[in-house]
């Protein structure tokens, strides 16, 4: 069963209608507020956004893992997780996650 894009917006094609729900989308109206009002679900909006090629943001919040973060060495031994977290306005977690590489491995030795 197709949903009937023209129909929902008012607009002449489905492409027209896309379109128009983007620039709402565009504007700061989340892909849930607009797919509520509407009637349909956010998931079936994002389709509509890929069927006809326009942008729609990550789902899932403010996912920052893909921060380009170079946390030295030296801050890593004299400053705390928090305070380098603060210095660089990311998360505790993030900070733990990026410096990794200064951990010392420890191996349990077997008996």
């Amino acid at each position: 069963m197709s949903t009937d894009w023209k129909g929902i917006t008012g607009e002449k094609t489905d492409e027209d209608a896309a379109k128009y729900l983007h620039k709402l989308y565009r504007q700061g109206a989340s892909s849930t507020d607009i797919a509520e009002v509407i009637g349909i679900t956010d998931v079936t909006l994002r389709s509509l956004f890929r069927q006809f090629n326009l942008s729609i943001k990550p789902h899932g919040g403010q996912y920052k893992g893909f921060v380009k973060l170079d946390i030295s060495e030296e801050e890593y031994k004299t400053m705390t997780y928090e305070q380098i977290a603060k210095r660089y306005d990311v998360s505790v977690w993030t900070v733990w996650n990026k410096t990794k590489k200064y951990r010392k491995k420890i191996r349990k030795k077997r008996k």
